[in-house]
């Protein structure tokens, strides 16, 4: 039986025959990278590269964008002067994935390139149509890249989920911190976030 193709737009400016059900073509990081400083690639796109995939990834709503900026409020007065907060930019894990997550806090310092997995002290995801993917795909992606402590902000359930605790590639640890809680970065702990503050 021949197989099904279907004509689709990747973004604006790329248009491509796709075969259903097969992946014709991953790209690497440096790829990636390259399409975006060509302007094949819009930086104002929500996409991120997943395993050699560009993925769109889900139209941000208000109560999603009302919790980013209160996460940003809180990281940013907590944070010690070593570290920094990155929010919505890209992180390059590997050669074959470079999410962007809503959180990154990372070492304090100049980079001249992407920050690596190595530099991540701690992952933030907030999530609301995008909860399960963040819990699986995502989960599983950040624990194979060495990911030593990821959150994700449930904006449905007004919860935050601690992953942490890496043992052959795998969370060991979980938390889970709701209204009334705190919860406390382990690898960054002056950070220390009270739940009902990002969902007021």
């Amino acid at each position: 039986m021949a197989a099904e193709t279907a004509h689709v737009t990747v973004s604006p400016r790329i248009e491509a025959h796709v075969v259903v059900g097969r992946v014709l073509r991953r790209f690497t990081a440096d790829e990636y990278e390259r399409m975006g400083e060509l302007g094949i690639l819009d930086e104002d796109e929500r996409i991120e590269l997943v395993d050699g995939k560009i993925i769109t990834m889900a139209a941000v709503n208000v109560q999603h964008a009302n919790c980013v900026g209160r996460l940003n409020k809180l990281l940013n007065r907590l944070a010690p002067e070593h570290v920094a907060i990155r929010v919505q930019d890209p992180v390059r894990l590997n050669d074959n994935c470079m999410p962007q997550p809503d959180f990154l806090v990372i070492p304090g310092r100049e980079y001249t390139t992407l920050p690596r997995a190595a530099d991540v002290l701690l992952l933030i995801e907030v999530s609301d149509s995008s909860l399960a993917y963040n819990r699986g795909e995502k989960l599983r992606m950040y624990a194979a890249a060495g990911i030593a402590e990821y959150w994700v902000a449930d904006v449905n359930g007004q919860t935050v989920e601690r992953f942490a605790e890496l043992r052959d590639g795998v969370y060991k640890r979980y938390d889970l911190a709701q209204r009334g809680d705190t919860l406390a970065s382990l690898a960054v702990p002056e950070i220390i976030v009270s739940v009902a503050g990002i969902w007021k």
